[in-house]
């Protein structure tokens, strides 16, 4: 493993440590999980809505 790819190994695990880093991805995580369903459910919508005008 080269000193680059040991360096960068490193400085990820410390990230992944860092309280604010970890809070930030989690709500990206909450947030992306959201507008995921939203969007589900839209295109589920417009499926039903289709489907009951025939």
């Amino acid at each position: 493993m080269s000193t680059t790819e040991t360096a960068s190994l490193m400085s990820r695990e410390s990230a992944a440590a860092d309280p604010v880093i970890e809070a930030r991805r989690k709500r990206a995580k909450r947030t992306a999980l959201l507008l995921g369903g939203i969007a589900l459910l839209v295109y589920v919508g417009f499926i039903v809505l289709t489907g009951m005008g025939r």
